[in-house]
């Protein structure tokens, strides 16, 4: 069998094609063997003597996919061969899979996997030395053992395949054979990715036991969500009833991961990933790629358009998040994932205090907050730590401060800000921010 396989690729090569040519099949098996040279979809309709128009509908209808995303598939898969199985440095695997520019491919990679070149490398080889969870954990083979295979392999089966979605992720590599219909999230800032790209998770934790607790901006756009207990302690019988197809957790979940991964595939992200980089993700689960990029368009536009105007209305005042809680004050950092909207994305100061590139939070106390001496405050409240709040803003030290005398206070919730850290939220977050500042109101992202 495997001879007349290689007999039957041999006469092809030599010209004794078919009467009517597979493009798709030859124009696969030109990028499996050709990757690391120039080719574009010209090239390619050149090539196979047609129009670079016919090869791009061929491979659409086919692979549901263009060549040039095939391509891309198959460099990055060439790509995590070399960071898995060589000591090869990122220069050298970026020009040994056709790009010229480490940093350009540096970019590509992360796009294609969520992470990158060298947080994979990181990753799947510290997951080769733990033990597997669960068969859904796809370990790559020795590079011998796929050389091996590829000449039983249909050319054609392959490059089908590259057309499936794979997803790295704390725990390994998890290869999606189908768009899943059922998604548990174990944490809420899943569910506010989802929402942006019109999809909904089957069932969700909470912020707390307090089924009110889902925020009232995402009231409304929920249907028949089931509730999967909270963040911290999940409700196991729930998610085992709900039968998901996909559970969707962070390290908050590792302690449980091999259960999670006992009632269906099981995908652990970072929870203080860039919400940016989480979204790209899901839309790749979801199949809502395009509609990924178009919310982070929609967002770009906004904050690009806000930072000039927040620039020139401020003058360089300095902006601040705190929350009062556990009898003390919680300080967000620049380096805090929420606080960076405001400093990255609309560019405003931090006090010199919260300038961090580590820490994302520090603690300081009420008499503390006169050397803080920021121009402006965001204070986050719950209702956990209502009563606090309340009592800190009714202490002499509290009205003293420059900014409570000037009115430069502006209360926040804690749930758009820190818990649903996702495009909705964001989205919300810097809305508040420009009609506090600017008294405007931002188009809010629906």
């Amino acid at each position: 069998y495997q001879f007349v396989c290689e007999l039957m690729e041999q006469l092809q090569h030599d010209g004794l094609e078919q009467a009517s040519p597979d493009l798709v099949l030859h124009a696969a098996r030109y990028m499996d063997n050709n990757y690391a040279q120039p080719i574009t979809a010209d090239t390619l309709a050149a090539l196979l003597n047609c129009s670079s128009r016919t090869i791009q509908r061929l491979f659409k209808k086919r692979l549901a996919l263009g060549p040039i995303d095939y391509l891309l598939q198959v460099r990055m898969d060439k790509a995590k061969e070399l960071l898995l199985d060589t000591n090869a440095g990122l220069k050298d695997i970026a020009e040994a899979v056709g790009y010229v520019d480490s940093y350009y491919f540096s970019r590509l990679f992360k796009r294609s996997t969520g992470v990158s070149p060298s947080t994979y490398r990181d990753w799947m080889l510290q997951s080769r030395e733990d033990e597997p969870d669960n068969n859904e954990v796809i370990k790559l083979q020795p590079a011998a053992d796929r050389n091996e295979k590829k000449a039983w392999t249909d050319p054609l089966d392959t490059a089908i395949r590259r057309s499936f979605r794979t997803v790295i992720h704390l725990k390994g590599e998890l290869a999606l054979q189908r768009q899943p219909g059922k998604i548990a999230v174990l944490d809420p800032q899943f569910m506010d990715h989802m929402l942006a790209l019109g999809e909904q998770p089957a069932g969700s934790v909470m912020v707390s036991g307090d089924p009110s607790s889902f925020p009232e901006y995402l009231i409304g756009k929920q249907h028949a969500l089931r509730t999967l207990g909270t963040k911290d302690e999940p409700d196991m019988e729930a998610l085992r009833a709900l039968a998901p197809d996909l559970i969707i957790c962070t390290e908050f979940q590792r302690n449980i991961y091999a259960s999670l991964a006992q009632i269906a595939p099981t995908i652990m992200f970072e929870r203080n990933r860039d919400w940016r980089e989480t979204l790209r993700i899901i839309g790749r689960i979801t199949g809502k790629e395009l509609e990924a990029e178009q919310v982070l368009e929609q967002y770009k536009h906004k904050v690009g358009r806000l930072k000039s105007v927040l620039a020139a209305k401020l003058h360089g005042q300095s902006v601040t998040v705190i929350r009062p809680r556990d009898n003390n004050i919680r300080l967000h950092t620049s380096a805090h994932r929420t606080a960076a909207i405001l400093y990255s994305d609309l560019g405003l100061h931090p006090p010199k205090q919260a300038v961090q590139r580590k820490r994302t939070s520090s603690m300081i106390s009420l008499e503390g907050l006169p050397e803080l001496d920021a121009d402006h405050y965001f204070v986050l409240t719950d209702n956990k730590f209502q009563t606090w709040s309340d009592e800190i803003q009714n202490t002499t030290t509290w009205k003293s401060l420059r900014a409570v005398q000037q009115h430069h206070v502006y209360h926040a919730k804690v749930s758009m800000w820190i818990a649903y850290y996702g495009p909705i939220a964001m989205n919300r977050v810097v809305d508040q921010v420009a009609e506090v500042f600017l008294n405007a109101k931002q188009p809010v992202l629906s």
